[in-house]
């Protein structure tokens, strides 16, 4: 079975996440940034198609785990996002809507 760069990407990207793989409890805490590293570590052991089926499936939906918790993350720094308004002679705070 190989797996196409794009496709593979494709897979991990799409906005749709199925229940089923929510985030593990169990998984450990981890910054955006190392999920991310351990992200295209997985696009290549999955592109280098040496694994087993099993083996496949199972970095693929630590995959999609760790696409949930990227998203996550993205979808808090954004609603964090602020803009600054002059009202008067004076500044405030405005969300933003991206």
């Amino acid at each position: 079975m190989s797996f196409t760069k794009a496709g593979f990407r494709a897979r991990l990207t799409k906005s749709w996440i199925p229940d089923q793989l929510k985030l593990s409890p169990n998984m450990p805490k981890k910054t955006f940034e190392a999920a991310m590293k351990r992200l295209e570590e997985i696009v290549t052991e999955l592109e280098d198609g040496n694994l087993s089926l099993e083996v496949s499936l199972k970095r693929y939906e630590e995959g999609v785990q760790l696409t949930r918790f990227c998203s996550e993350k993205l979808d808090h720094a954004e609603s964090r996002i602020k803009e600054l308004v002059k009202e008067g002679g004076e500044f405030r705070v405005k969300d933003t809507d991206i």
